[in-house]
């Protein structure tokens, strides 16, 4: 997610987390797994990777390049009942760096077909047995379902003391949330665009970096907020 994050999927006011994918291993192509599993959830992940570096015996324009894809199966009946999870998820980068500009390619695919949403327990039904699903939330059939994907172009150039980057994404999520008191659905739709300019001052007592950018985004629901509405007004009948 680019740029002010906050204003699509939240309030940022207590912290920000940066997440970074790891460089791709220093060979032609490099494969990895692994799985591991307890306390009711089983996960596997494999990784690929790839990398060329450049020949200097060779006249290419291309400098280095690079890909890494990951795909990871979660499962898990829970330590409660009704408390089943099935998730997927995916990762892909490309980048390659060509006349002194670095253009990368990001790609995200998330698929929770079944989480189960347990419930909470009152302090008696707890002591009794804490396995114990809300009654509600299993009569309900209180789950959540999310599918969210997202698409990602950055290119990023230096040049004596500036720097230059520029990012276009997209994304789109739907998520089916049934709860005992309401059905929340949601089909998002969201992208934007970065565009960033940094000169460094290094001729000063203290290094300085002077930027200035600005971003775009937008953000488009479909469909949820009417039917969670309409629920919530069936229910209060």
């Amino acid at each position: 997610v680019r740029g002010t994050a906050s204003a699509l999927y939240g309030n940022a006011a207590g912290g920000v987390v940066d997440f970074h994918s790891r460089a791709p291993d220093v060979a032609p192509f490099a494969l990895g797994t692994r799985a591991l599993t307890g306390a009711g959830i089983t996960r596997a992940n494999l990784t690929g990777s790839g990398y060329y570096a450049h020949d200097s015996s060779t006249r290419l324009f291309l400098r280095d390049a690079g890909w890494l894809a990951s795909a990871t199966s979660t499962h898990g009946d829970g330590a409660r009942d009704w408390s089943r999870l099935d998730a997927r998820n995916a990762f892909a980068r490309l980048f390659a760096v060509a006349g002194g500009t670095r253009v990368e390619v990001q790609g995200t695919h998330y698929d929770a077909p079944r989480a189960e949403n347990t419930g909470a327990l009152t302090a008696a039904e707890l002591a009794a047995n804490p396995a114990l699903p809300d009654p509600l939330n299993v009569q309900k059939r209180s789950r959540k379902a999310v599918v969210h994907s997202q698409v990602a172009l950055l290119v990023s150039r230096t040049r004596g003391a500036y720097d230059w980057n520029a990012s276009v994404f997209t994304s789109a999520r739907t998520l089916d949330n049934p709860l005992p008191f309401a059905i929340v659905a949601v089909d998002r739709h969201a992208g934007g665009a970065s565009l960033r300019g940094t000169r460094r001052i290094i001729t000063s007592a203290w290094p300085l970096r002077l930027t200035a950018g600005a971003d775009y985004q937008y953000r488009t629901t479909i469909g949820g907020i009417s039917r969670t509405v309409l629920t919530c007004r069936r229910l209060a009948r």
